[in-house]
């Protein structure tokens, strides 16, 4: 079982560079992890901007906090604060293809050698009548974590649909 969701505030500056507020909420049984809550500041710039296309990458500092399953050994509550650097890329109303994907990885102040890392990538594709195929994928990976649980957990949809 997992459950993500994620509020996302961007200001914009000058010269495509941009400063946001991020909170994301994350659980899943295959990491044991009841609930992550990661609360990230950071502040970024695009590379490219245009009405097709955009990258970007930003930098900053979160501040998480980890409920875990009951496991022997394993603590209630992990609090840590965390570096944060991301790169997102977004290719969109080009024809018939569109995709999306960001990298995101968090090394840890507060727990020497550990690092996550959270990527994702989706493609659509149109096709005649409304229709299209879309797929995506979605990546975690702990390289540190509690014991009995696993440090990757992945998810990949593939589906057909239809818009208005």
């Amino acid at each position: 079982k997992r459950t993500t969701g994620m509020l996302d505030f961007k200001y914009f500056m000058k010269n495509d560079f941009f400063s946001s507020a991020i909170a994301d909420y994350y659980s899943n049984t295959e990491q044991q992890l009841n609930l992550r809550s990661t609360y990230n500041l950071s502040i970024g710039q695009y590379l490219i901007h245009t009405n097709k296309v955009y990258f970007n990458y930003s930098f900053g500092i979160a501040y998480t906090l980890e409920d875990f399953v009951d496991n022997p050994g394993s603590p209630d509550d992990l609090k840590s604060i965390e570096g944060t650097v991301k790169l997102e890329y977004n290719m969109f109303d080009m024809g018939d293809l569109s995709m999306f994907t960001n990298i995101t990885v968090y090394p840890s102040f507060s727990e020497k050698g550990r690092v996550r890392m959270i990527s994702k990538f989706s493609a659509k594709y149109e096709l005649p009548r409304d229709f299209y195929i879309r797929g995506t994928f979605d990546y975690n990976i702990d390289n540190k974590p509690i014991a009995g649980a696993t440090p990757e957990d992945y998810v990949y949809t593939v589906g057909l649909g239809w818009e208005l």
